[in-house]
């Protein structure tokens, strides 16, 4: 009886440690993306540690376990988009200046 058990306690410690390995579909809701450090690996943070996220991303705690930098992926298309415009305004007002 005790083999039996001691087999099912490591047996659930095996499918708890399966699935504690974050796959790269994990790391942030559907639609979402991650966002990525140099190196490609994903970017994590900690919300309470004061570990932040740029913008536009959110930390956004995974199924995993983990924290991860993620964007929904029209907040990211919006937040370029801004980053753009804002651009071409400090372009426009340098070329106003010149004159």
């Amino acid at each position: 009886m005790r083999i039996i058990i001691i087999c099912l306690i490591f047996l659930a410690f095996l499918v708890n440690l399966v699935d504690s390995v974050c796959k790269a579909e994990d790391y942030c809701p559907g639609g979402w993306n991650v966002m990525r450090k140099a190196d490609d690996t994903p970017q994590t943070c900690d919300a309470m540690g004061g570990v932040k996220c740029q913008k536009p991303y959110s930390c956004v705690h995974s199924r995993c376990g983990m924290d991860f930098c993620c964007a929904h992926t029209y907040k990211i298309d919006q937040w370029k988009r801004q980053q753009e415009i804002e651009a071409d305004i400090k372009e426009a007002e340098m070329e106003d200046a010149e004159l």
